[in-house]
């Protein structure tokens, strides 16, 4: 009941300049309570992002201040959800439950506890109070005593137990435990009351331990250079982030970041979710060579993080990232939730669609009145991969043309660690291509049908996310090449092309690899993030670039701008 969509929308409001509905904006947030819902559990991390983050942006561009009034009355109320025995939020807070000393999330998101810093810092900034600086800071100083608790040296598991409790069991109850350890409290655990030894810092929750760039825990590394930002450096205070971001990227250097075994995948780089478990004297991690469109974020923030510690190597990286989103949408029109690929080896292990075919099974139905598949033979195999090959060469021509290889000067990015061991489960176990009477093939994958053959699988939808275009807005800001200019119009016409409805409003896409701005491929649903983020990328990436400049505001994760104060 607190209107987000216009809430996140209202700086982008502010940015093109429509002050009229900007007030109007303005007059319908003074009317809403900020201290009540219809939920019964209020999602934190979604709200401070969007909401408190909306209000704070809203009103750092405005000066309006109905929205910082609102912004501390919706932080007072969201604040309450700290009140746990170690001070971690309860991340979807039961806010009409009057049980006391309830345990904060034994299986939270990464993301969501990793990623309020900013608004409360920034709301801090604001009000002088420094109960929501502290709030968080807590959270932080959590992370710095649990990195050695972790697998990865730098990396944070994507599902995280942020109680500080370690459950007493029966028989260390029936024993006294809990009578003679002063750090044994009695607390409330799934509504029931359980003795709890208290334990600072964040614990892993699985055995096998899953990292990534994406879904469960972008926005906590979107934040440390971020933050480092907003607090200028500040010795005492930003050094943290700084260090946390640091061990992170020599992690996501070394194990996540691989070359893609697609058609002009030497140019350009991936970022993997990798799965990491112990195997006696080794630490096992396995590469699932997945891209996510929100991992997409992260050429952004390997650019900012460049610029912010002083790190230009870093800016290669932050290129070839963001190209790799850019690419897909070259080759897809539009860049899917998730696909998976193989991976570029060293520098002769290049794509080739004729290698790929041979990898495959081609089938024909079968026209008995018991239907089912049968292989094809040989010689009508080599026909039906002539036909494919001739197409392949025909649409890839102009793209291919002059490609220069960059050349693979070691294990994909890796560098040899003895205590580390790369695995890729991913195998071969791809379904079969089917062959139809009029000899046109059809790859159905999952659900997907006919994706490109260079894919191994992928969740074909597309919910008009911004990551993609978020990096190419941040890289034509840090070096003002025209070039991300020309992509991210690229980028513009094809969302418009295959995401605008009849009636002129803009849809997800249940699949990309459909073609045509079918009615069937529209899902009814527009989250608000492509007002806050998705359309204020695309505006600013060609507005002057004096607009909203980098070196005065730092975005949130929601692209609401925060000024930068001394």
């Amino acid at each position: 009941g607190w209107s987000s969509t216009i809430i996140d929308a209202l700086d982008t409001l502010w940015i093109i300049n429509e002050k009229e509905e900007f007030a109007r904006a303005v007059s319908f947030i003074e009317k809403i309570n900020f201290k009540q819902s219809f939920r019964e559990d209020i999602p934190i991390f979604e709200n401070i992002i969007r909401i408190l983050g909306g209000l704070i942006g809203g009103y750092d561009l405005s000066n309006e201040q109905i929205l910082l009034n609102s912004a501390v009355e919706f932080a007072d109320f969201l604040i309450e959800a700290f009140d746990t025995p170690n001070h971690m939020p309860l991340l979807y807070y039961r806010w009409q439950d009057e049980m006391p000393n309830r345990l904060a999330s034994r299986e939270a998101c990464l993301a969501e506890v990793g990623s309020l810093t900013l608004e409360f810092s920034r709301l801090t900034q604001l009000t002088g109070d420094n109960k929501y600086y502290d709030a968080v800071a807590r959270i932080t100083d959590f992370f710095q005593k649990s990195v050695d608790r972790f697998f990865m040296k730098g990396l944070v598991p994507n599902k995280l137990d942020i109680s500080g409790c370690k459950l007493l069991t029966k028989e260390e109850i029936d024993n006294g435990a809990h009578l003679h350890n002063p750090n044994v409290i009695k607390s409330i655990f799934d509504k029931t009351y359980v003795y709890c030894l208290l334990q600072p810092g964040f614990f892993p929750r699985q055995a096998k331990q899953r990292y990534s760039l994406g879904g469960l825990a972008d926005s906590y590394y979107e934040y440390l250079p971020k933050m480092y930002h907003l607090l200028r450096g500040d010795e005492k205070h930003a050094k943290v982030y700084k260090d946390l971001y640091l061990a992170a990227l020599n992690d996501i250097k070394n194990y996540m970041l691989f070359k893609p075994k697609i058609p002009g995948g030497e140019k350009i780089l991936f970022a993997s979710s990798i799965g990491v478990y112990k195997n006696e004297d080794k630490i096992i991690v396995e590469q699932e060579l997945d891209m996510q469109h929100l991992t997409c974020f992260a050429g952004g923030m390997f650019g900012l993080g460049a610029r912010v510690f002083n790190r230009s190597d870093d800016m290669e990286i932050a290129e070839k990232l963001t190209m790799g989103c850019v690419h897909l949408y070259e080759k897809l029109n539009i860049m899917p939730e998730v696909l998976r690929v193989n991976k570029i080896l060293n520098k002769d292990d290049l794509y080739k669609e004729e290698d790929r075919l041979n990898q495959l099974t081609f089938v024909e139905r079968s026209q008995s009145q018991l239907g089912g598949l049968r292989v094809i033979t040989a010689g009508e195999l080599d026909d039906v991969k002539q036909k494919i090959l001739s197409n392949f060469k025909t649409k890839n021509s102009k793209r291919e043309a002059g490609v220069i290889v960059d050349p693979i000067k070691d294990k994909g990015v890796h560098k040899e660690d003895p205590l580390y061991q790369i695995a890729i489960p991913w195998g071969n176990e791809l379904p079969p291509v089917e062959v139809l009477e009029d000899g046109k093939t059809v790859w159905t994958v999952d659900e997907t049908h006919n994706q490109p053959r260079w894919i191994n699988s992928m969740v074909p939808e597309y919910i008009l996310r911004p990551e993609a275009i978020e990096s190419v807005f941040y890289m034509y800001r840090l070096t003002g090449d025209s070039k991300w200019r020309d992509y991210g119009w690229m980028m513009f016409e094809n969302i418009v092309k295959y995401c605008k409805t009849p009636e002129g409003e803009f849809a997800s896409l249940r699949d990309i690899t459909v073609r045509g701005a079918r009615p069937d491929n529209f899902k009814d649903s527009l989250e608000s993030f492509w007002f806050s983020e998705t359309l204020k990328y695309f505006y600013l990436l060609f507005d002057d670039i004096s607009v909203l400049s980098l070196d005065d505001y730092v975005l949130n994760t929601e692209a609401h701008a925060f000024k930068l104060v001394n």
